[in-house]
């Protein structure tokens, strides 16, 4: 019973921004508590979220995925909390970072340097989540919508080679599709 009441107070991020906030928040309870140090090396899936001056931050999933977590809450019921409930949320504004991606090569190297402050190193099965909405371009980063615009250039330069009937027959399904 007591464990029921316990999993029922915490409740799941809904928004990107609160996990945002949530990563943010992280390393500042990271500086204050030798409890949640001592607990670096066992997190699997590592959040990443990148700040207004360009500096990455993360957080383990359990941290990042529940409303108004902090260290001693997080500490308190860390082992009672299933991490697949957060992996699941966090998924819907998130997605792994594959390893082969030049991106992950940078924020491998950034946390390992945020963990190696507390003299801890990432899980051998560590991964790392970012947002959905950004995608690795040239060492930078794509909005969705730049992507999108890539697919309708895409999607026009194709349409320009097809012949009239199959030209037409596209104009039809995408006047279909508007409607």
């Amino acid at each position: 019973m007591q464990f029921m009441k316990v999993m029922n107070m915490w409740k799941l991020v809904t928004s990107p921004a609160q996990a945002y906030a949530n990563i943010l928040r992280f390393e500042e309870e990271l500086k204050k508590s030798a409890d949640l140090q001592g607990r670096l090396a066992y997190a699997r899936a590592w959040y990443a979220h990148k700040d207004d001056i360009g500096k990455w931050h993360f957080a383990p999933s359990k941290f990042a995925g529940y409303q108004d977590v902090d260290a001693n809450r997080y500490i308190q019921a860390a082992e009672e909390h299933d991490g697949r409930r957060t992996e699941v949320q966090l998924q819907l504004y998130f997605h792994v970072l594959e390893p082969t991606d030049p991106l992950h090569a940078e924020l491998n190297s950034a946390l390992f340097a945020l963990l190696a402050r507390y003299g801890k190193t990432p899980s051998t099965k560590m991964r790392i989540n970012v947002a959905r909405g950004r995608r690795l371009v040239s060492g930078g980063t794509e909005s969705a919508t730049e992507g999108q615009n890539k697919v309708v250039d895409l999607m026009l330069a194709v349409s320009k080679t097809l012949p009239q009937a199959q030209f037409e027959r596209l104009v039809a399904g995408l006047e279909d599709i508007s409607a």
